[in-house]
């Protein structure tokens, strides 16, 4: 990487003791194009490895455009050696023969997931390979360099000479590209976003090597190689190889650093804007100027009567106003920025006037309420905590309860006690110190949704509190400039902390600040009876006088959400009804079985993805908190029920039953549309708002709990489960899903796919219509073989007062010949529309 940057930086110097020169060993590639290159790729790579922050993924990618800089510099770098022989030591070293390592470290790092054993294996062969032929590669060169044996043997072949034609470019790009395949294996293990990333990343990588790779293996072909080089070294041709490399690291940077992608076109509209209004402002000052020297230069001999009397006048005029943009150019700039880049250019002023506002706090609760919303402000953290050392000194506490308190004696305390630099949270990277904190810690962590924990210290080193920020709602990394800001106010909210304690008294070193009574986060009452949720120091029931016990939620979830009543048991979990505080709205909130600290790390990501999905038809998602080990999904709340709860009255007439098919189809739709399936649909998964829209609920659920609670996959159903209940969720081995509506592809174990959703959904609808459900058996295998065997006699009973159309309908939807049912939800959609057109 060192030498990469040597080689970069030579180049630039060589460039600039000779513009416009070209590429000594290259010198068909246009100077332009190279400073591009240098520009592109070294400018990125750089910018990733300054802010990586251990990001295995960031460095790995930015040591290899580092790298590929190099390759474009080495021209220049042998002809700066060969005029100062200080450096000609260099001049032999190529660090891109480590190229195809580097890249196979970062396929293995992008993005995480679970590969199958072979492949994993493999790639781990590949990189070992990789590494070694890199070192042969690199040391062969830098021995005939050294020792003047360009022409000796084996050296002769593996020389880097040219791009063209040579063993050394075709070992390196055919290791790459012998890597790259294994770079798609295990992406059904990973979020639907991810896999876009993954895609984006991979097409634009491709997208700009390949013809670059083309022309260097074609251009080996005896015979055929010579036209393919003078056509690689003509202007045409190296528009067509150059322009691609040149737009590379944009693209890939963008795809690694960023989780929730933005449109293409969004990104590109807001770059022209930004630059076209940089360039009007500058063009503002720099037209008329030259305008003005052009014009008195072509009129110099003319009297100053003369030139006053004519059109020079209003290019003065024009001048004065140009000087007076120059005057104001860097505040139009500075404005420009702003507007384009608020959060980057807001936040150094907003951190910078913080730590003068908080030496000026007068109680705890100022101090904490102006560090949280300054850096709520200046840095968009999806959530802020500040904590501080209790009066017992045995905790740290949250004074407005967002988060639970931190022991005083945990190791994340002792890991931050030390140190005065903000300590990164990242549960799966294996080099992370916090992966050896305890698990109820890690969950602490979770829990408090942190990625950033910045210490306060008196001025004596003791840990007095402490600062927890979540990822960023841009989900880019925290720069260094962050935390060299972070850990300024930190040092002033600690300074203040300090000032009081010894205005106080003298007291001891636990007792810095005290914080009086603090919210409680313990377990809540709870009524087994009528589900009503109460404070913990409460003993009955104020509705039904049943004796209550403990729930396995809290009273108020982290000062954000007070629970009210629970209104539904299931397999996932229970659904409670709540109230936000913020927003003065009622929700639901479903928790969700226990899982591990990481587990549950990863499932809020993951939510946020389905998060992004919306349709009319589909019931909101707000968010995901976790509490204790145990993941809670807020939601919008259904109070008008569910359609269990109708069917439970009996059948739906059949033309309210095809609108709610229609409905529920769109809604599949779109979610298949984003690449994800719902896989659990049924009566009590559709809820009635309260305008009686119906929506799908538990979208993305199952998913979900698979990825936290990965199960055998390719098992069918059978025996070992005869005792699941029929109408609940089950994730054993390939029991994903409701065994009612499971399709026969399901029962089978088959991979996923649209038709599991479809198939349930033509069940739901033919139970809704008949007041019964079609395939449903005395014991589970009954029931799976029912649907595997497919429509029999009996199973349309009931339809007696349906259309013709719909009972032929219902005969194709649930074949057990999959190429019968519609392909597409559209395509069921519009099969419903046309039955509830006819007369």
């Amino acid at each position: 990487m060192a030498l990469g940057f040597t080689k970069v930086i030579a180049a630039v110097i060589m460039i600039y003791l000779a513009p416009g020169s070209p590429n000594p060993t290259a010198p068909w590639i246009p100077p332009g194009f190279v400073i591009a290159q240098l520009l592109a790729y070294g400018g990125t790579g750089a910018f990733l490895l300054m802010t990586h922050a251990h990001d295995r993924r960031t460095a790995y990618l930015g040591v290899t455009l580092t790298l590929v800089s190099s390759t474009f510099a080495t021209g220049y770098a042998a002809e700066l050696a060969r005029r100062i022989p200080q450096l000609s030591m260099i001049a032999p070293l190529y660090p891109d023969a480590f190229f195809p390592y580097f890249v196979g470290q970062f396929v293995r790092a992008f993005p995480e997931r679970h590969t199958h054993p072979r492949a994993d294996s493999a790639l781990r062969v590949l990189v070992m390979i990789a590494a070694s032929t890199g070192w042969m590669l690199f040391g062969a060169n830098a021995l005939a360099g050294w020792s003047e044996l360009e022409s000796v043997g084996l050296l002769s072949l593996v020389q880097r000479r040219s791009t063209v034609g040579t063993i050394y470019w075709t070992t390196v790009f055919g290791l790459v590209f012998a890597i790259l395949p294994l770079a798609f294996v295990g992406l059904g293990t990973v979020t639907p976003n991810d896999r876009r990333r993954v895609r984006l990343f991979w097409t634009a990588f491709l997208a700009a090597f390949t013809p670059t790779v083309l022309t260097v293996m074609l251009g080996a072909i005896p015979g055929f190689g010579p036209t393919v080089t003078r056509w690689a070294v003509s202007l045409r041709g190296q528009f067509v190889l150059q322009l691609p490399l040149v737009s590379l690291p944009v693209t890939v940077g963008y795809a690694v650093l960023v989780r929730q992608l933005l449109p293409w076109r969004v990104v590109v509209r807001r770059a022209v804007q930004y630059l076209l209004t940089r360039w009007t402002i500058s063009a503002a000052c720099i037209v008329p100027t030259t305008a003005v020297l052009v014009d008195a230069y072509l009129h110099r001999r003319e009297t100053i009567a003369d030139v006053f009397s004519g059109q020079l006048l209003w290019l003065l005029a024009g001048a004065g106003l140009a000087a007076v943009a120059l005057f104001a150019r860097e505040d139009l700039l500075h404005s420009i920025d702003r507007y384009f880049f608020r959060e980057a250019y807001d936040a150094r002023r907003v951190l910078v006037d913080l730590g003068e506002q908080i030496r000026g706090a007068r109680r705890v609760d100022e101090l904490v309420a102006w560090l949280t919303s300054g850096i709520d402000r200046a840095l968009q953290p999806d959530a802020t905590a500040v904590l501080v050392r209790d009066a017992k000194g045995e905790d740290f506490v949250s004074l407005f309860g967002s988060v639970e308190p931190l022991p005083a004696s945990s190791v994340i305390a002792e890991l931050l006690g030390p140190t005065s630099d903000p300590l990164d949270v990242q549960l799966d990277d294996p080099t992370s110190p916090l992966r050896l904190v305890p698990p109820a810690e890690r969950q602490w962590l979770v829990d408090s949704r942190s990625r950033l924990l910045v210490p306060l210290h008196s001025s004596e080193q003791i840990l007095v509190g402490l600062i927890t920020l979540a990822e960023r709602k841009s989900e880019l990394p925290y720069s260094q400039e962050d935390r060299w800001l972070l850990s300024a106010i930190a040092d002033a909210g600690a300074l203040t902390i300090e000032n009081h304690a010894i205005r106080r008294g003298p007291v001891e070193a636990s007792d810095w600040w005290h914080v009086g009574l603090t919210p409680r986060h313990g377990r809540a009452a709870e009524c087994p009876d009528c589900g009503t949720v109460y404070s913990p120091d409460r003993r009955s029931c104020l509705e039904c006088g049943t004796t209550l016990g403990p729930s396995e939620i809290p009273e108020v979830l982290f000062g954000k959400f007070r629970f009210e009543t629970r209104v539904g048991r299931g397999a996932m979990g229970i659904v409670y009804r709540a109230r936000d505080l913020a927003l003065e709205r009622v929700v639901a909130i479903k928790t969700l079985p226990g899982t591990s600290p990481e587990h549950a790390q990863r499932l809020r990501l993951e939510a946020k993805t389905m998060a992004a999905v919306m349709h009319r038809n589909l019931a909101l998602i707000y968010g995901v908190e976790s509490w204790r080990g145990r993941p809670m999904l807020v939601c919008e709340f259904m109070s008008h029920g569910t359609l269990a709860e109708r069917l439970a009255n009996g059948r739906v007439p059949w033309p309210e039953a095809l609108s709610l098919g229609v409905s529920l189809a769109e809604a599949l739709h779109v979610i298949h549309s984003a690449g994800l399936l719902h896989r659990d649909l049924k009566p009590t998964n559709i809820g009635y708002a309260q305008d009686g829209v119906p929506k799908l609920l538990d979208f993305g659920l199952v998913y979900l709990l698979s990825q936290a609670q990965p199960s055998e996959m390719g098992t069918p159903i059978r025996g070992a489960e005869a005792s699941v209940d029929q109408s609940a969720l089950s994730m054993s081995r390939r029991l994903v899903g409701t065994p009612l509506y499971l399709s026969p592809e399901a029962c089978l174990g088959h991979r996923p796919n649209v038709s599991f959703d479809l198939w349930s959904l033509n069940v739901l609808l033919l139970e809704v219509v008949a007041g019964r459900h079609p395939f449903r058996g005395e014991t589970l295998d009954e029931t799976l073989d029912r649907i595997q065997q497919g429509p029999v006699r009996g199973t349309f009973d009931g339809l007696e007062h349906c259309p013709r159309s719909l009972v032929d309908y219902f005969a194709r939807g649930l074949s057990s010949e999959i190429h019968d049912r519609p392909a597409s939800a559209q395509q069921l959609a519009e099969s419903l529309r046309a039955i509830a057109r006819r007369p």
